[in-house]
């Protein structure tokens, strides 16, 4: 993860969020004390404009915690109207990873994410209601056991399930997936992985039949190489299929998975292409059993260059993905649009620059 000394925003008509005709591009200091923030979702707002989450440092009294899952509200045009935080005393709470919050049935918005404390770290899910407070704190996990949450999702049940990975096992990372009902309580948890391999998820969205899509890493047989790794669990979080889709070198960026409308599993991520972790902008698209559909790169190679999100952008229809790359020659944003074939419509750079 990349903490930047603010947290920056784009957003364009049409792109990834629909805007009301005007485009900005802004970045915030959510607390002004000068600290590390980082961006980590945005979701549009019922009464217009948007609200980001973020995780941002804050110093309170003599104490300073390393992050606080924060909620910037923005209206139409750019400017902050409102900020607030979800708060526990001598802990820190985390947003999971990217794409990290998600709109609520009865409103309002959730975010996966952790708590953590000079001990341990536990999965945490964060509710805000429609103008971003915050209205509950639900953690869970061992405390004998390190768990760091991802990402979350609500489930049709009206419940919750949580992605991550923890040390549950003694001898590495698994990935985990906890399922909890409508009130914050556990209903299981269960764990994936290979013995003594490194196993991380980090996004998880709904499968067809009720189940799930979980997305994240896997440690191969060589331990300085890694693929993207992709499962698909039925509703109670059997494994039906685990797959690893990689090349010869370190597929070292994250599986990031969304559902297409047809029950196919969109996977945004990057492609390596050579011993020095350089690599591509990379999408594919997976059928419910697993197979490759299409797989498709974009632009040139340099580090860095991965997705982090890809959504549909209407059933059956083309696509959006945004991520990042150094390969204008410095770190940027990067969207793309493609038809439902993965092909690109146009790929467009973004840096942020002001007076300072």
């Amino acid at each position: 993860m990349h903490l930047l000394r603010s947290l920056w925003v784009l957003l364009a008509c049409g792109q990834i969020i629909p805007s009301a005709g005007q485009s900005f591009q802004r970045r915030y200091d959510a607390w002004a004390q000068l600290n590390a923030e980082s961006g980590f979702g945005i979701e549009l707002l019922d009464s217009g404009g948007f609200i980001a989450f973020s995780g941002s440092m804050l110093e309170v009294d003599t104490l300073i915690y390393g992050s606080v899952v924060t909620t910037i509200r923005i209206n139409n045009d750019g400017v902050p109207v409102d900020t607030n935080m979800a708060f526990i005393p001598m802990k820190a709470t985390y947003p999971g990873w990217a794409n990290v919050a998600f709109p609520l049935s009865t409103g309002g918005y959730g975010v996966g994410g952790s708590t953590g404390d000079n001990f341990t770290n536990h999965p945490a899910l964060f509710l805000f209601d429609s103008m971003g407070q915050n209205t509950f704190i639900y953690e869970h996990g061992d405390t004998s056991f390190s768990w760091v949450g991802r990402q979350a999702k609500q489930t049709m049940d009206g419940g919750y399930v949580i992605c991550g990975e923890t040390n549950i096992s003694g001898t590495s990372q698994d990935g985990f997936l906890l399922k909890l009902d409508g009130g914050g309580n556990m209903e299981w948890v269960m764990n994936y992985g290979l013995f003594n391999r490194q196993e991380y998820l980090a996004s998880v969205d709904p499968a067809p039949g009720g189940g799930y899509y979980l997305g994240g890493q896997q440690q191969q047989a060589d331990p300085n190489d890694y693929d993207q790794w992709v499962l698909r669990v039925d509703s109670s979080g059997s494994a039906i299929w685990a797959d690893t889709y990689g090349t010869p070198f370190d597929d070292y960026t994250l599986a990031h998975v969304s559902t297409a409308a047809n029950g196919d599993c969109l996977f945004a991520s990057g492609l390596t292409t050579s011993k020095s972790d350089f690599g591509m902008l990379s999408l594919k698209r997976i059928d419910p059993g697993g197979g490759v559909v299409w797989e498709k790169s974009y632009d040139g190679v340099d580090f860095g260059s991965v997705f982090f999100t890809v959504k549909e952008i209407a059933p059956n229809g083309g696509l959006v993905a945004a991520g990042q790359s150094y390969l204008p020659g410095y770190m940027q944003g990067a969207i793309i649009r493609t038809n439902g074939a993965g092909d690109s419509l146009w790929l467009r750079y973004y840096h942020y620059y002001d007076s300072l």
